[in-house]
């Protein structure tokens, strides 16, 4: 008999606590709290079912140590595939996404807007975004390539401003071979980008006065041996 009574006693505490864990889920469900949870790709767990908005951060830079203008894309996967753009920032260094609608998958593309970077840009990998989280991409690094440029002057002015009918060219040559020609602009400057690093170079400027009777021609040229970042001035002064 007292065994009897005994497990009477402990079959109503069970009962009771059946009971008591079922109010606690219902009111959950009710009350939105309770979620079901899927495993994340980094081997966490994220809720699968709560919607709401994170933040991405990260930073970019260049090889050549310079100061640039980047524009940076937040791209959205798609279900299936592909990417669909969520926005963009131009920065000279570091970015932050607000508001970032979750939970998704996102990744960035950085571009740099200078005259040369190799391949035009550098992506992320893939990063995993919850409600409330902020996520930190890697700093992406964009190569930059050396140039040569100056300004070319006559008398102290550029050659389409000065008292000469001057018909200026600047020339590129490597190993001998001409690589690129060019006219300054209006202010005598010019600029030969995206050049090898390590190469060897040689820049030469000429024009003609034609005030002359016979035309006279004036010219000067400089060698760059092994050109590095960021790159090479030459100025030409007749």
């Amino acid at each position: 008999m007292f065994k009897s009574k005994r497990a009477k006693i402990l079959l109503s505490i069970f009962v009771v606590l059946i009971l008591v864990g079922a109010g606690f889920a219902t009111n959950a469900i009710l009350n939105g709290t309770l979620s079901t949870f899927a495993a994340n790709r980094d081997g966490g767990s994220r809720p699968s079912n709560k919607m709401g908005v994170g933040t991405i951060t990260g930073n970019v830079t260049s090889n050549d140590g310079l100061s640039h203008d980047y524009t940076v894309f937040l791209l959205k996967k798609q279900v299936g595939g592909g990417y669909a753009g969520s926005g963009n920032i131009k920065t000279k260094g570091s970015y932050t996404f607000s508001n970032v609608a979750t939970p998704a998958t996102y990744r960035v593309m950085v571009y740099m807007s200078s005259d040369c970077a190799v391949g035009g840009g550098a992506g992320s990998p893939e990063v995993f975004l919850n409600a409330g989280r902020t996520e930190t991409i890697k700093t992406l690094k964009l190569i930059s390539l050396p140039y040569i440029k100056g300004q070319m002057t006559v008398n102290g002015k550029p050659p389409v401003k000065s008292t000469l009918n001057a018909s200026p060219k600047i020339s590129l040559k490597t190993n001998n071979i001409t690589v690129a020609s060019m006219s300054p602009d209006a202010n005598g400057y010019y600029k030969f980008s995206c050049l090898a690093g390590g190469g060897n170079y040689n820049v030469s400027a000429a024009f003609n006065d034609n005030t002359q009777k016979p035309i006279a021609k004036y010219g000067a040229a400089y060698d760059v041996k092994l050109l590095s970042l960021p790159g090479s001035i030459i100025d030409f002064k007749f």
